[in-house]
């Protein structure tokens, strides 16, 4: 069985995800979407934010511990807006793979800037010229070679 990555599924006829794409995905948002000094979020924490948000009870630790395994799969479109709006994506992302591409790679960059260094590299790099930031691309990508990273495709 080989694994899906966050980004591909096919969706049904109907616009919902495939079986197993939504909790995928969820997984992902759980993953890659909480703040710099902590861990992920837990389902408790997910249901009281999502439905005070809601101003009603639109889901339950059991309801998204069941979504995250995958054993749940047709959550009300109601329920993908609250889950949604809580890790700041759009409901589109559970069912819809070029949204879901677009939004894993912004949240890859988030998940890169909470690391200080990374960060620090970044902000400073941003009032380089454009040969200055040339030169910090080819001396990242040397260190990339020395330890035997893979390149990055170009953006």
């Amino acid at each position: 069985m080989s694994a899906t990555t966050p980004e591909e599924s096919p969706a049904a006829e109907d616009g919902t995800p495939e079986p197993g794409v939504l909790a995928t995905r969820l997984e992902h948002l759980f993953a890659t979407v909480h703040p710099r000094n902590r861990g992920p979020y837990t389902n408790e924490e997910v249901a009281e934010a999502a439905n005070k948000e809601a101003g009603r009870k639109l889901l339950s630790t059991t309801g998204i511990w069941q979504l995250r395994k995958g054993q749940r799969t047709e959550p009300s479109y109601q329920r993908l807006v609250a889950l949604a709006n809580f890790f700041g994506v759009k409901p589109e992302y559970f069912y819809d793979d070029h949204v879901a591409r677009r939004t894993n790679e912004e949240l890859d960059v988030l998940a890169a800037m909470r690391d200080k260094d990374v960060r620090d590299v970044a902000m400073r790099s941003a009032k380089l010229s454009a040969n200055s930031l040339a030169a910090v691309k080819a001396m990242i990508d040397a260190a990339y070679k020395l330890e035997g990273i893979p390149a990055e495709p170009e953006a």
